[in-house]
């Protein structure tokens, strides 16, 4: 596996470095289902990522857009977009997955290069994603590209990071040459919608107070709304409530507390308090509706080692989860 335990900030921009400062590139393999890894949480990071299906399929929620994503397939998603993944019931997906920093490529953003090539991007506040379909060329190219790559990072043989370089270069131009940028198709940059910018305010409000007892009231007046407003809001963005959302946090931050061993030594309701649930029996239930085990059960399989490997959204990547 090519990257271990991961932590992202309480917030939900993440705070994870991809690489390291003078290579960020991440790369990392993940099998995803419903047993394993029910969902990935909402989250955004100023890295590009691109994700490659080789089996199965899995749901991409990008805003209140939903994207069923199949076996062949691949999406790149464009810096600082808001997106989470779902499993889909009975399925299990292998996603292969490559994170960088498209200034690894473009140094110097004053330079015709990346003027030509970079900045037609970045500035591009409407390109959020783009699929690329089997059985076309470029898909093979990407296909190849980011396998190549993820071996490369896996066995980092001398000379890899250039090799690795050269690949990003051919993949940045088959991304420009998919864009409607290329085709003469930009429309204006448009602004943060008000609706966006109140969800990802409310939401990193959220995840710092996760853990004390919220109300809806104290989501909206976070964010100078009414409460149905606030609804409306998430309802929009995100296809769910304010609530619904602060659950599924809190018991994302208690499988990270049982990751890390901070739990070793806690009882399932010192657990649950921890997280922000006054009521033990409410948290099991919860946690087992969407992690498809308790948090007794959970605990030994990580202590047992059959949920030691995780990938950078910060859940187990084998084990049984039953």
């Amino acid at each position: 596996m090519n990257q271990t335990i991961s932590e992202n900030d309480l917030t939900l921009k993440e705070r994870k470095q991809h690489g390291t400062s003078g290579y960020p590139v991440g790369t990392y393999l993940l099998t995803f289902n419903s047993f394993h890894i029910p969902y990935v949480r909402w989250h955004w990071h100023e890295e590009l990522e691109m994700v490659s299906v080789i089996e199965g399929a899995v749901e991409l929620y990008i805003g209140n857009e939903v994207i069923l994503l199949n076996s062949g397939e691949i999406i790149i998603i464009n810096q600082n977009v808001l997106h989470s993944f779902r499993s889909i019931p009975e399925i299990t997906c292998r996603l292969e997955v490559l994170v960088f920093d498209p200034m690894y490529i473009f140094n110097d953003t004053t330079d015709n290069i990346s003027k030509t090539y970079f900045l037609k991007i970045s500035d591009f506040k409407n390109f959020k994603k783009t699929i690329i379909f089997p059985y076309t060329p470029d898909n093979k190219k990407l296909a190849g590209y980011i396998t190549n790559i993820i071996k490369m990072n896996r066995d980092k043989s001398f000379g890899y990071e250039l090799l690795t370089k050269a690949d990003l270069c051919h993949i940045w131009l088959i991304i420009l040459l998919n864009s409607s940028i290329y085709h003469h198709q930009q429309t204006p940059a448009l602004a943060l919608s008000l609706d966006e910018e109140r969800v990802k305010a409310a939401i990193m409000y959220i995840e710092k107070h996760h853990n004390e007892q919220l109300t809806l009231e104290d989501i909206a007046n976070s964010i100078n709304v009414s409460k149905s407003e606030c609804c409306r809001c998430f309802k929009k963005m995100l296809i769910t409530t304010p609530f619904q959302y602060l659950i599924r946090y809190r018991i994302f931050n208690s499988t990270r507390i049982i990751q890390n061993g901070l739990a070793n030594t806690m009882t399932i309701a010192q657990l649950a308090a921890t997280v922000g649930f006054n009521n033990t029996s409410y948290f099991n239930k919860l946690f087992r509706e969407l992690m498809h085990c308790s948090p007794t059960e959970y605990r030994r399989q990580v202590a047992n080692g059959t949920q030691s490997e995780y990938n950078y959204y910060g859940f187990p990547l084998t084990g049984s989860g039953k």
